[in-house]
């Protein structure tokens, strides 16, 4: 679940492909009180972490008409090694009603939860994405085919060591916190466009049974990220495998204020 930063309008009235790119983009912590947290800290920890497949059925609602349902997100977890160590590699696809396929693939460390490697395929337009992360050091580079993107090339140098929320991590991110009540935290992430650190602000709101797919439920954390700019996102989060149950990303006035919910099947 990737966002598209200023793109969103766009890409949900035209289709919808690319909303999660949307809301997630550039993000910046209101509370100013807050821990801050960025890679590397101990709190942040993904050894839970194991192989597994998830699926939903993800809907659009636009403000003032009922939700409509807009494609397929399918999420596989394996493991693998990069550069000799062992690493867990996430690869997302998005399957619009409307004919687009967006791939997202991560490959991380599970124990730092670091990202090492991400790429964005998008079918419509042939736009690429392909980030890699070393320390302080981001590698970036932005392909947008036959679409209105913007091209990228760059090497950038950050202050503090990022948390892939933006490219593909999302609510396994969120996961790997020290999820309890009252839990609240900014930690760092990297907006692509600017080439510059965001403070992301998390919450944990509480706990809450919601459905899982075929009939179960799952015990779940539930837990809200703010951005300043670009909307928020609720996040339904177990300790268990398929790990993210349910999501829902709510867009800004300026960009439509839709809706995206995600459901487990």
């Amino acid at each position: 679940m990737r966002s598209m930063a200023h793109r969103s309008g766009a890409a949900v009235s035209a289709a919808a492909g690319v909303a999660l790119w949307i809301l997630i983009g550039t993000a910046t912590a209101d509370a100013q009180d807050a821990r801050r947290v960025e890679g590397g800290d101990a709190a942040v920890d993904g050894t839970f972490l194991r192989p597994y497949t998830n699926r939903w059925t993800f809907s659009i609602e636009r403000p003032g008409s009922a939700p409509v349902e807009a494609g397929v997100w399918t999420d596989a977890m394996e493991s693998v090694s990069y550069r000799g160590r062992p690493a867990l590699k996430r690869t997302q696809v998005a399957e619009y009603k409307k004919g687009i396929r967006i791939t997202f693939v991560d490959v991380f460390d599970p124990k730092s939860m670091a990202l090492h490697v991400f790429d964005y395929t998008r079918s419509d337009n042939g736009e690429s994405r392909h980030l890699e992360s070393e320390g302080r050091t981001i590698r970036f580079e932005r392909k947008p085919g036959t679409g209105d993107d913007f091209a990228q090339d760059y090497v950038a140098t950050v202050e503090h060591r990022v948390l892939d929320f933006y490219d593909g991590m999302y609510g396994i991110l969120v996961d790997a916190f020290p999820l309890r009540e009252g839990y609240e935290v900014d930690f760092s992430g990297f907006d692509t466009d600017r080439a510059a650190v965001d403070w992301i602000h998390l919450r944990v709101t509480g706990r809450e049974t919601v459905p899982a797919g075929k009939g179960k439920t799952a015990d779940t954390w539930v837990v809200q990220i703010e951005t300043k700019l670009y909307g928020s996102s609720t996040w339904w989060l177990s300790r268990e495998a398929p790990y993210v149950i349910q999501a829902t990303l709510v867009l800004p006035e300026k960009d439509g204020g839709a809706r995206i919910h995600y459901t487990m099947v």
